[in-house]
């Protein structure tokens, strides 16, 4: 019945006047179909109140085709008047009223309630949708009220995949001709995901041009992080690698997403660098989100092969026709160098053979060059 009463006195603000007393709505947001809460504070110049209402409108989104805010889920007490009954009209877009009363008066400052909005699952990332009090009412036990000045604020909608979230591509070391496992794995702040879509660059060497890498795609595994996952993986001429994840279940970090195999080219030298770039795409709910992502390093390992004299590609000992014939070969791209053989034939030292090579060995064959 009190209630009920207050609800016809929302114009009626009569009675003594409490200078500086605040009523306001706080900020708050969430993400696309998540529960927000935003709260209804007073502050301290707000003292002996029992009973009150006030009405909440929704202002015009922004972007403005945004989808309307749904009814208030509920209300409920703060510490101000925790043992407050609460009557709602839940409607927002037409202006939402909230009534309630309590057996004891309370003061400010406080939580005076919170209200409980669900975000619209289609409501785009950074939308912002304003709220302000359109009327208010606050009671003291004696009939008089408060004059209360307000403050609006603003739900916004944020991505629910956290700031710090991120997936990061191990580092690795091989030797020429050897493997490596690289993992991609997810940090503590990564949400509950059931779905990946990765793609990892496999393009970058340090010298530039080194011989490329290549993956086994049918060797690429779920780790721990969604370990039934189904997995669909191609290994592109471009040297890029795009795995797809998809589980019934879902996974938050840390852990790891998925593992795959590096092979390393033989002919590739002690020293080289590969970058191992990622971007992502993840899973949430029934949306999927751009998650940061973080690259690693694949470095090649082992001595420098010294055993064999420059030009002494076939290991006899001596500088012959036969090794301008192999390095001919390995220039022309017919057949791959060992190590070894790379470090003999590459007279001039760029990594790689190369016609300017095979004439160096010529000459010296010839006794008309030195190598060095």
């Amino acid at each position: 019945m009190r209630i009920g009463i207050l609800c016809l006195a929302l114009a009626v603000l009569g009675g003594p006047a409490t200078a500086g007393a605040v009523l306001s709505l706080q900020d708050s947001s969430a993400p696309p179909g998540a529960i927000a809460e935003v709260a209804l504070t007073v502050n301290q110049e707000v003292k002996g109140i029992t009973a009150g209402m006030v009405r909440i409108e929704v202002g015009k989104p922004s972007p403005t085709n945004a989808p309307s805010l749904p009814p208030l889920l509920s209300a409920v007490p703060g510490q101000v008047l925790s043992d407050m009954q609460i009557a709602v009209n839940p409607d927002l877009n037409s202006g939402a009223r909230i009534a309630f009363a309590s057996a004891e008066p309370g003061d400010g400052p406080g939580t005076l309630l919170t209200m409980r909005i669900q975000i619209p699952p289609k409501a785009p990332v950074g939308a912002r949708y304003p709220l302000d009090i359109t009327a208010v009412l606050l009671e003291k036990p004696d009939g008089t009220s408060h004059e209360v000045t307000t403050s609006g604020a603003v739900l916004s909608v944020k991505s629910p995949v956290p700031e710090a979230a991120a997936l990061t591509v191990s580092s690795a070391e091989a030797k020429p001709g050897g493997t490596a496992e690289i993992a991609i794995r997810a940090n503590d702040s990564v949400p509950h995901i059931s779905s990946a879509d990765l793609t990892v660059l496999l393009i970058q060497s340090t010298p530039a041009g080194r011989p490329l890498l290549k993956v086994n795609e049918a060797l690429v595994r779920s780790g721990t992080m969604l370990p039934d996952a189904q997995i669909a993986a191609h290994f592109t001429e471009n040297q890029v690698l795009r795995i797809a994840l998809a589980s019934p279940s879902s996974g938050s970090g840390p852990g790891t997403l998925c593992t795959f195999l590096v092979t390393v080219p033989p002919d590739a030298r002690p020293g080289d660098t590969y970058a191992i770039d990622l971007q992502a795409v993840v899973g949430i709910g029934e949306t999927e989100w751009p998650m940061q992502a973080v690259g690693g390093t694949l470095t090649v390992i082992g001595e420098a092969p010294t055993e064999r004299k420059k030009g002494d590609v076939n290991g006899d000992g001596a500088i012959t026709i036969a090794d301008a014939v192999l390095a001919l070969q390995m220039a022309v791209q017919l057949i791959s160098p060992t190590p070894e053989q790379l470090f003999a034939a590459d007279i001039n030292g760029n990594g790689a053979v190369s016609v300017a090579d095979v004439i160096a060995i010529l000459r010296a064959v010839l006794g008309i060059g030195n190598l060095v």
